[in-house]
């Protein structure tokens, strides 16, 4: 039988020791290293060892960086594109809004941390839940166009209520 997909979530934080540190899921596995890529190196091996097998399930990876100093989180696939374009757009809007960030704290993973993430239009909800853990609330940031030029919309996911509505 095969392995089921796996997502693991590196997050960079200069502050702590290591610098990479990451989690997954439905595996749960943690670890960390000094550099992405021993970070991913220590996480193949700790999966390898924990599914006893060398032939590893498919795994989607997701790179965490804090958003400018807000204490919000910003989580992009390891090989988006534009991952610093995005940044930077997450960036204005919460420079710009400020009065915003009270619901952003208001809606964190079961780390305590606000986390964005993004999908393209087409995407099944089930790409955002296989990024979560029961307790998470992720915030998903979309374009949206209520009336006039597209504008930042975002919306809280709740891992919890979703699987209930499903």
């Amino acid at each position: 039988m095969a392995q089921p997909r796996q997502t693991v979530i590196y997050r960079f934080n200069a502050a702590d020791d290591p610098a990479w540190q990451f989690h997954s899921m439905p595996e749960s596995i943690v670890g960390g290293g000094g550099t992405l890529d021993e970070a991913r190196s220590e996480y193949l091996a700790a999966l390898g060892f924990s599914l006893e097998t060398d032939a590893l399930p498919a795994v989607d990876e997701y790179v965490e960086t804090e958003v400018d100093g807000f204490g919000i989180w910003l989580r992009l696939p390891v090989d988006h594109p534009d991952a610093e374009g995005v940044r930077a757009q997450v960036s204005r809007q919460l420079a710009a809004h400020p009065e915003d960030r009270e619901w952003f704290f208001a809606n964190t993973t079961v780390g305590g941390d606000p986390v964005i993430v993004t999908a393209s239009a087409d995407a099944p909800l089930g790409s955002i839940l296989e990024q979560m853990t029961a307790g998470d609330t992720l915030i998903l940031a979309m374009l949206g166009r209520p009336d006039g030029p597209p504008r930042n919309v975002f919306v809280s996911v709740n891992r919890a209520s979703a699987l209930v509505a499903s």
